[in-house]
């Protein structure tokens, strides 16, 4: 028998615009049953980082065991999938916006894009103590809360030609209409040369594997909160695929399964 806790906790208004959300989950397994929990992360815009809190976790895909450490799992068009087989495992983290590296470290999103690389290495002894201390925290909002004063602590302004772009961003995020998106590129940005560049600093992709990707972002938020239509065909449309067989081909290449497959095996619809 498994059994999983699962909370969200939304950050403050000023850490909005680079955190989405913090989380955690515990997980219980009865050794009798012999199995596995099992968590598949698909492709992803956001940056991920995860801490391994309590119990032993494995990569599915490369075999190794996971560290505590706090890893960020950069913005990729890749999936990774672990697992656990601890009576009790534990896991915090944080779902961030990949702006953030520009305004911590002025460094370009595009330098960590299909990359894992722990905060200790990115950002030296503050993290490795940010690190001690929110695996020592007792509390979900204890661990949120030693995060949030961290990244308030390295904020800058972001440079200021990047803010239409920003604004910019935000409404691909919440559209579907993704020819329209391409459109606004023409009539609001001057140069195409310079927000490309731009546009792979704040994001780390390119404007069209960016869009190619949240598309498949709101499909899947969609699959996991139950708000699809049961016609999988419909559903393609309705989120900009040109029919079925596209929303398949894009799903496999970010989740390794098709849609059905994956409702089948970690949904309940």
């Amino acid at each position: 028998m498994k059994e999983t806790n699962y909370k969200i906790l939304k950050p403050d208004t000023e850490l909005q615009k680079y955190v989405d959300y913090f989380w955690t989950g515990e997980i219980y397994l009865n050794q009798t049953d012999n199995n596995a929990f099992r968590h598949l992360a698909p492709a992803s815009t956001t940056l991920d980082l995860v801490f391994f809190c309590e119990g032993h976790f494995k990569d599915n895909i490369t075999g190794n065991k996971l560290s505590q450490n706090g890893i960020i799992y950069g913005q990729k068009t890749s999936f990774d999938n672990y697992s656990t087989t601890s009576e009790k495992a534990t896991l915090f983290g944080i779902k961030l916006k990949p702006s953030v590296l520009l305004t911590t470290l002025k460094i370009p999103a595009s330098e960590i894009t299909e990359q894992q690389i722990d905060l200790q290495t990115l950002f030296g002894y503050s993290g490795e103590k940010l690190t001690e201390f929110i695996l020592s925290a007792q509390t979900f909002e204890e661990k949120a809360n030693a995060f949030s004063v961290f990244l308030k602590e390295k904020l800058n302004d972001l440079n200021p030609r990047f803010k239409p772009l920003e604004r910019f961003i935000e409404t691909i995020n919440y559209s579907n209409s993704f020819s329209a998106i391409s459109k606004q590129t023409e009539n609001n940005f001057l140069s195409q040369r310079q927000f490309e560049r731009d546009f792979k600093s704040l994001t780390g992709f390119s404007f069209k594997k960016y869009l190619k990707l949240k598309r498949f972002e709101n499909f899947f938020d969609a699959v996991q909160s139950n708000q699809l239509n049961s016609n999988l065909t419909q559903s393609a449309y309705q989120f900009g695929y040109y029919d079925q067989a596209h929303l398949n081909r894009d799903f496999k290449e970010f989740t390794g399964l098709c849609p059905k497959k994956f409702i089948r095996n970690f949904c309940t619809i």
